[in-house]
């Protein structure tokens, strides 16, 4: 029925597109038999001193997918602008700066407040004006204003671009927000599975009528980069296309030359070119965290970039021709003195994090392992000189929970800090082939800080709760490999290295039982249940449990485990070994633990 329906609305569309003056007849698909055709042209203007002159011809099949967009949009602003609000009301970090869409909301969407439903020639008409416009770029140059921004992706000149963007942040805003406030978002206060479900139908809509776009400018990067959000979070197929889409953006960031810097006289800091570096700093990081748990080689490589970290400055609407760094005082690091955290402070904390990542990156995956001796120890004091250098307001401590931040706002530098550990975590095992007995000492500190900052999660799960429902992103690929270290070194020294210090000093047997068994238990709460990530939990939890009941009770143990296999699921219960999602992938992420079948995907902290 619904086949018949969408037939017959494309028929009626195809004689209101030829009475219209489109010709919809070149297909999408067939470029060249667009190119021959006897093209058709019509004026759609805002105003009779601004005329838009459309040469392109129209596949009606275009107009319907363009129609239940803006007839979704239309329907659902005051709900979409809630949802943005309350994306950017915690210390998201966005690709697209807040100012790009709050607060002149408004603004964007004039042609759509007075929008008459039952106009279907008007609705064709604005399908075609906004196809027209999203044909080519954005007119920004470096010193473009905010306020001039404004005019050039909404009002009048609406974009696709910025159409999907809010669709895209609106859906990643749904993915975690709490019923509570989602209740107060929504007029119609429909439930969270009906919402989903509708955000879902119609950015799959969206998906088709806009694959063919051509431009590549700044919003279509941050729309490129906010779809492949999505698609990270929702892929079924362990990361083969996302690896594909990632290749997209980055190469469109390439094109784009965002990956270089044009300098502006005087110092001046303007937005468009902050904005630039933003976008240059959070696909750079992408890819060494996907090059990371993925263990593939990185796309973007500092070789070939320009790698000064976006300005600690938040670039307003007061800023219309942009600011001066007269009056702003900053560290060694390049960090505001005096400031406080803000999404772009997290941005170039993690952007000067990646870029030594790449080097763990490079020793990991690169051929010549003779200099690993040599250059894990310059890794390691890049790391520490990194951190300790960084303003205090954006080092995380335990206390920070009782501290007046918002819960979102805590594990975003819970997820920093963890991250700084992770990268201690890999450089340190790197070295450990190749070293004494001390770095080992130095590895089994980090593992076990990494579990203990962990398990403050646990205390805090109702707090926790309110921001995301799905903790596996951090419990899995920063717990599992700490964990592993943990269990092998018990296994390894076995019952006698219980209570002896002298054995293995920096290994508190009392601390890692302790410490295990409740990183165990949280691996039941900590992703919804009957998702693939509750399925990883499950088998990742099956197999600690066994290699703990090995260490507690040795005698009743059936079998043996070899200490270096010990983390390899080699006997009785596997290690989460998900071939099944996909074949061609061993994400082992340079350990034992296979986390291929994981959704990796959208947090409000990452």
């Amino acid at each position: 029925m619904a086949a018949i329906v969408r037939r017959s609305y494309a028929v009626s569309m195809l004689l209101r597109v030829q009475q219209e003056g489109f010709d919809p007849s070149p297909s999408v698909n067939s470029p060249v038999s667009a190119r021959q055709h006897q093209q058709s042209t019509r004026e759609l203007s805002s105003n009779e001193e601004d005329p838009v002159v459309v040469h392109d011809p129209l596949n009606p099949h275009l107009v319907y997918l363009g129609v239940q967009v803006l007839e979704f949009v239309h329907r659902n602003l005051p709900l979409l602008r809630n949802l943005i609000v309350h994306l950017y009301g915690f210390n998201y970090l966005p690709i697209l700066p807040e100012p790009v869409l709050l607060p002149g909301w408004d603004t964007l969407w004039n042609q759509l407040v007075s929008f008459n439903l039952a106009d279907e020639s008007a609705k064709v008409s604005l399908v075609a004006r906004i196809f027209h416009i999203s044909q080519h770029p954005i007119s920004v140059t470096e010193s473009t204003s905010l306020h001039s921004l404004h005019r050039f992706i909404g009002g009048d000149s609406l974009r696709w671009e910025t159409i999907g963007n809010v669709l895209m942040l609106a859906n990643c805003d749904l993915l975690h927000i709490h019923y509570r406030d989602l209740a107060g978002a929504d007029p119609r206060q429909r439930e969270p599975p009906v919402l989903r479900s509708e955000f879902q139908q119609v950015i799959e809509v969206f998906t088709q009528l806009t694959r063919a776009l051509p431009v590549c400018d700044e919003l279509s990067l941050c729309l490129k980069y906010n779809r492949f959000l999505l698609a990270y979070h929702q892929s079924d197929d362990s990361g083969q296309s996302l690896h594909s889409s990632f290749a997209e953006i980055v190469s469109a960031t390439y094109t784009a030359g965002f990956h270089r810097i044009i300098p502006l006289a005087g110092g001046r800091l303007s937005f468009v070119p902050q904005w630039r570096r933003r976008i240059f700093s959070m696909i750079y990081t992408m890819d060494k965290k996907l090059a990371t748990f993925l263990d593939r080689p990185p796309l973007v490589t500092r070789q070939y970039c320009d790698m000064e970290a976006p300005a600690d400055v938040n670039i307003s609407d007061s800023d219309a021709t942009g600011m001066r760094s007269e009056g702003i005082s900053f560290d060694a690091l390049g960090f505001t003195i005096g400031g406080k955290s803000s999404p772009i402070t997290f941005i170039r904390l993690r952007f000067l994090l990646a870029i030594i990542k790449e080097e763990i990156l490079e020793l990991q995956l690169g051929t010549n392992k003779s200099t690993i001796p040599e250059k894990t120890p310059q890794i390691l004091d890049r790391l520490d000189a990194l951190w300790q250098s960084c303003p205090s307001y954006m080092k995380y401590t335990s206390d920070m929970w009782q501290m007046p931040l918002g819960c979102a706002e805590t594990l975003t530098h819970l997820y920093n800090y963890l991250d700084f550990l992770h990268c201690r975590f890999l450089t340190l095992r790197l070295a450990q082939h190749d070293t004494s007995q001390e770095c080992s000492h130095l590895l089994i500190v980090v593992a076990q800080e990494v579990l203990s900052t962990l398990l403050v999660l646990n205390e805090e799960r109702d707090r926790v709760r309110e921001v995301t429902t799905d903790l596996a992103p951090i419990f899995l690929p920063y717990g599992l490999p700490s964990a592993e270290i943990l269990l092998s070194e018990m296994l390894r020294y076995g019952s006698s290295a219980v209570g002896n210090r002298d054995m293995y000093p920096s290994l508190s047997h009392a601390k890692a039982l302790r410490n295990l068994t409740v990183y165990v238990s949280c691996l039941s709460w900590v992703s919804p249940r009957g998702t693939r990530n509750s399925s990883c939990c499950k088998k990742a939890q099956a197999r600690l449990e066994q290699l703990l009941d090995r260490i507690l009770d040795p005698i009743s143990t059936v079998g043996d485990v070899a200490p270096e296999n010990a983390g390899l699921g080699s006997d009785s219960v596997p290690l989460p070994d998900l071939a099944e999602y996909s074949p061609h992938l061993d994400l082992s992420s340079m350990l034992s633990w296979d986390l291929s079948g994981m959704e990796w995907g959208y947090a409000p902290f990452v």
